[in-house]
């Protein structure tokens, strides 16, 4: 019988988002010599989903999004009590959590940023938070980077000594079901975002991209599905109503189901301000669904421009109508990214793939 190795993973989200979703691939995944414990906020979905992952006695309810005393020194008696020798923390909340829990059992701190998220802070926000990882680091034994420009950022904030720093890019299921052919000829050609309507996903630039495809005189020939929640939903949806796209673009709302909807698509659609490696786009290149992202780190982490998928500068918005008036009357381009963006994610994002990189750092 092989002894198992103990790891809790701590998340401070459990609500819809490639955040929740990875770790959960992580605990349902297929490690050889990993035994899984999770410290999760009680949210819709993921919270119920990692109960039945792991068992309810080895999963322990936080507070979402934030720090409480009272949960570090539950979280510690947990791994005590549980005989945890890794504690794998997932975010900037968890991260916390995770190093004083370190710092007070002696257990192995991994840390994974999941995105390099400090693009709204102001100058002593910044100088705050980056001085508490420079703090936190000493406690940690690596830093996961999910990407090679994630990485660069982490350096150049002086987080840690780079040896710290190791980079396992996410990785997605491979699924069976790709797009078809008959994809291409949708009227109106359906485009999937897959958001958090906040700063960071920029999701009201879509309407100034539809802004653009109406003066094109296109903007009929496309549909937008967005899928996802935020503090800024109303706001948009408030802009979308003003400017009379309501026929162009429907927001969805959260929905758990929403990945099993991109095989029906023409393209997919981010418009991040930054990322670390987004999950939902990968699940979209993994159905051979045609990209259309930001070129901000992340996104360019994984695209070839114009051969798996395409890149637009977020200052030059005429560039994404642009692409996507060329996607709508290129057979030939749309069915030439969809199989490079299928490729690329079989070649290097496979979840098979991160989860043997990451049972190895657990190990070593």
């Amino acid at each position: 019988m092989i002894n198992k190795t103990n790891v809790l993973h701590i998340t401070v989200r459990a609500d819809i988002g490639g955040g929740p979703e990875h770790v959960f691939r992580l605990i349902t995944g297929d490690f050889e010599s990993v035994k899984h414990f999770i410290a999760a906020p009680n949210n819709k979905p993921y919270f119920l989903k990692f109960k039945n992952a792991v068992g309810e006695s080895n999963c322990l309810e936080i507070p979402f999004r934030k720090f409480e005393i009272k949960a570090l020194f539950k979280l510690f008696h947990f791994v005590r009590s549980n005989n945890v020798s890794i504690i794998h923390s997932h975010g900037k909340g968890a991260g916390i959590y995770g190093r004083l829990l370190s710092l007070l059992t002696g257990r192995k701190a991994i840390h994974t940023l999941h995105g390099f998220h400090i693009g709204n802070y102001n100058k002593i926000q910044k100088y705050l938070y980056i001085s508490l990882e420079r703090v936190l680091s000493i406690f940690t034994y690596k830093i996961i980077a999910v990407s090679v420009g994630e990485k660069n950022k982490i350096v150049q904030a002086g987080f840690c000594q780079e040896q710290k720093i190791v980079v396992i890019p996410n990785g997605v299921i491979i699924p069976k079901e790709k797009v078809i052919q008959l994809n291409f000829l949708q009227k109106p050609k359906k485009v999937i975002s897959f958001t958090r309507f906040n700063y960071q996903k920029n999701t009201e630039m879509i309407v100034d991209i539809c802004k653009l495809l109406k003066n094109l005189s296109i903007v009929d020939d496309f549909e937008f599905q967005i899928y996802g929640d935020g503090e800024d939903f109303s706001k948009i949806k408030k802009l979308i109503s003003e400017e009379n796209f309501d026929k162009i673009i429907n927001l969805a709302g959260p929905d758990p189901d929403a990945r099993n909807k991109l095989v029906d698509g023409f393209c997919y659609i981010s418009t991040s301000r930054w990322e670390g490696l987004p999950i939902s786009l990968l699940e979209a290149m993994a159905v051979g669904l045609p990209v259309i992202a930001t070129n901000v780190v992340g996104n360019r982490d994984i695209i070839e421009n114009y051969k798996d998928g395409f890149l637009f500068d977020s200052d030059n918005l005429s560039e994404a109508a642009k692409i996507l008036s060329e996607l709508a009357v290129s057979k030939d381009l749309w069915e030439k990214v969809s199989s490079g963006a299928i490729k690329k994610v079989e070649e290097n994002f496979s979840i098979k793939k991160m989860i043997t990189q990451i049972e190895e750092l657990y190990l070593s």
